[in-house]
């Protein structure tokens, strides 16, 4: 797990100049190519049969880069103010929902999964706009 939290954090990382969107797009790209990874670190099967929790400090460091963007639009203005923790809870749980549903194939079986998600984004820039 704690490999997973790397992985999705250097992706994070890398997407970070792309601001919140960059961020968003990197998310879902980066769970679709590694669909069982992200299910291992995110979705607590393997913590109901053994005593496996991730390094805190790993699955932190892999948010921070969304923290730090969310500081970044906070200071140019352009998200409104908050704690930065909330905000950035808020957000990761809107993408992080969207992109669990997907990968589960849960909702209408044509669904453009994409579109929904780019859809969902500008919605939540939108909700957090200053």
């Amino acid at each position: 797990m704690e490999d997973g939290f790397r992985s999705f954090g250097d992706s994070q990382r890398a997407a970070a100049a792309g601001g919140l969107q960059g961020l968003g797009d990197v998310y879902r790209a980066w769970a679709l190519q590694h669909p069982a990874l992200y299910r291992l670190m995110f979705g607590g099967a393997l913590a109901a049969y053994v005593d496996c929790q991730p390094d805190p400090g790993a699955a932190m460091d892999a948010m921070q880069p969304l923290k730090d963007a969310v500081a970044s639009a906070q200071s140019a203005g352009t998200l409104r103010e908050a704690p930065v923790d909330l905000v950035a809870a808020a957000i990761w749980g809107q993408v992080h929902g969207l992109v669990s549903l997907e990968l589960a194939q849960v909702g209408p079986p044509q669904a453009d999964w994409a579109r929904v998600y780019t859809q969902a984004l500008e919605a939540v820039g939108r909700g957090w706009a200053a």
